[in-house]
């Protein structure tokens, strides 16, 4: 299989969403390392996501062999990311975060579409693997007033509803957060 370029679309009157083999992936990636994670970005940017993603399931499942030389550099970065990083979501987990989507109105965005804030283009390997994001993305670009919410993957209950509580109180003001 090949990368499929297509972008996620919702369809507002069905609500369901398109999903390319590409977001598909990101998905996964998104699940399995934290974000920002410039050994991951490198990996998608050499192979693409979904074959990134099938060489790590694959070396998971078999362990890493060398198919080339030139790999070399790319097969000891996966090892090294096994070895670091939590277990692998199932296909089940990706559906679960796309019914997810679906069911909330969010839509994931990748560096294909054409929504995609180009200023994220800048960091490089560092850059989100996908944005989920409600509302308009194009206005972005044209704001200087953003404000990003940075915590962990498994808040506590009261950390979550307060995180909730500020970003809700500062986006009835007019901020936005990214």
């Amino acid at each position: 299989m090949g990368v499929v370029h297509s972008s996620a679309v919702r369809d507002t009157e069905t609500q369901t969403l398109s999903i390319s083999e590409d977001l598909r992936a990101r998905i996964w990636w998104s699940l399995w390392c934290e974000p920002g994670d410039g050994e991951v970005g490198e990996l998608i940017g050499h192979f693409g996501a979904p074959e990134a993603a099938r060489r790590i399931q694959h070396a998971v499942k078999h362990g890493v062999g060398r198919s080339s030389a030139s790999h070399h550099e790319h097969h000891q970065r996966m090892q090294m990311l096994i070895a670091r990083l939590p277990e692998i979501p199932t296909r089940s987990r990706v559906d679960q975060v796309i019914d997810v989507c679906v069911r909330e109105g969010i839509r994931p965005t990748t560096p294909s579409d054409s929504e995609w804030p180009r200023g994220l283009d800048d960091l490089g390997p560092f850059q989100p693997i996908l944005v989920f994001s409600r509302g308009e993305l194009a206005h972005i670009s044209r704001r200087e007033e953003l404000l990003s919410v940075v915590g962990t993957r498994r808040p506590s209950v009261g950390g979550a509803r307060a995180a909730h509580a500020v970003s809700q109180a500062l986006l009835d003001q007019g901020l936005t957060i990214v």
